[in-house]
């Protein structure tokens, strides 16, 4: 919690239930929703009223990886062979109960929805172009879109949100390399 002097004090701790947690987002009602990389979970926390993690949810991602041939898996081993949670943000509109994930190993951003008890089923998967790699997202100002960084693409792709139906759309992308551009010998994971 933050005192009056604006110092932190320890409340309380839970364990995630998975491994290598990555990223924390704050949702509706007190939730707070942890994305766990290694293991290609995500975890929903309840909370009292004073902050107090109460009870975690921890549920598995719902993809596989691409298939093999599909994007050149020799630069990205290790990277897709698996789900991979990367990070988790609730909707910026809290009555839809809606909250979004990438998932950087099955290249999807995944659509979940969240009871006010932090009970999680999965909606929809908006599937990427294989090797994209999504890793983070923001949804747009006006709350319409979303904007997923693709780590391992180096592309920024745009995905629209239709609440009645619980699912995303992929829109527009572009790559965030200049024309022309070759990655250094290293960065592209391959030997001389």
């Amino acid at each position: 919690s933050i005192g009056a002097d604006q110092t932190l004090s320890y409340i309380n701790e839970l364990p995630t239930g998975g491994d290598a947690p990555c990223y924390l987002s704050l949702g509706p009602g007190g939730l707070v929703f942890c994305a766990n990389y290694s293991s290609g979970d995500l975890t929903v926390f309840s909370t009292d009223d004073d902050g107090a993690l109460l009870k975690a949810n921890t549920v598995p991602l719902p993809g596989s990886a691409d298939p093999i041939g599909s994007f050149d898996a020799s630069v990205y081993a290790g990277r897709q062979e698996a789900p991979h949670a990367h990070c988790v943000v609730p909707d910026s509109d809290p009555a839809s109960g809606l909250a979004f994930a990438c998932d950087l190993g099955s290249n999807e951003v995944v659509t979940l929805h969240v009871t006010a008890e932090g009970e999680v089923s999965y909606t929809h998967r908006c599937k990427l172009p294989a090797g994209t790699g999504p890793r983070h997202l923001a949804l747009t100002p006006d709350g319409q879109r979303i904007v997923v960084g693709g780590e391992l693409g180096n592309t920024l792709s745009v995905l629209d949100i239709d609440r009645e139906a619980r699912a995303l759309t992929l829109g527009a992308g572009c790559s965030l390399l200049p024309e022309g551009y070759e990655a250094p010998v290293a960065a592209a994971g391959k030997k001389k």
